[in-house]
């Protein structure tokens, strides 16, 4: 298979297209030809796709986060890092990061991944981290540390501060 992808010139932030492709059976004269107490069976494929490209001189980024909050741990629950992100930007972005616990003396007491999240353009939605561990009764404060991306540019990055208390 070869495709070719035209931008327009005009593009600009992110540019999004799905290429269909189907497959029909090659040649429909053989059912003529078909010879008594055979079968034939006719497949018909699609293939569908969708290629994300960003104009490295037009994209805006804007990353926010519009809310966040923590639900410490429980004996039985993991804590709960919920976010509510959003992307003004006119290009897709893929969110990443990192969390950090620090309790009320500003030591370190954990630490997790924030798994990869896609964000088109103007999508708004929660961006979740669970984190597997025990706290002690205290005030804590979870450092979220996010990056992405950006065509043509060094990558972003994202710090949030979110007190919350353990019981």
């Amino acid at each position: 298979m070869k495709a070719i992808i035209s931008v327009p010139v005009t593009a600009s932030g992110g540019y999004y297209t799905s290429p269909i492709f189907e497959a029909e059976a090659a040649d429909k004269s053989t059912e003529a030809e078909q010879k008594p107490g055979t079968v034939t069976a006719s497949v018909t494929v699609r293939v569908n796709g969708l290629i994300m490209l960003t104009t490295e001189d037009n994209a805006e980024y804007h990353i926010e986060m519009l809310g966040g909050q923590i639900t410490p741990p429980t004996s039985s629950s993991e804590l709960q890092l919920n976010l509510d992100m959003g992307n003004r930007s006119t290009a897709h972005v893929r969110l990443r990061g990192v969390l950090a616990i620090f309790n009320s003396e500003g030591k370190l007491a954990g630490r997790g991944k924030i798994e990869e999240k896609r964000y088109m353009p103007d999508q708004r939605d929660r961006l979740n981290a669970p984190w597997a561990g025990e706290l002690a009764p205290g005030r804590y404060t979870a450092v979220v540390t996010l990056s992405y991306d950006r065509a043509g540019r060094e990558p972003a990055t994202l710090v949030y501060e979110i007190p919350f208390e353990v019981k």
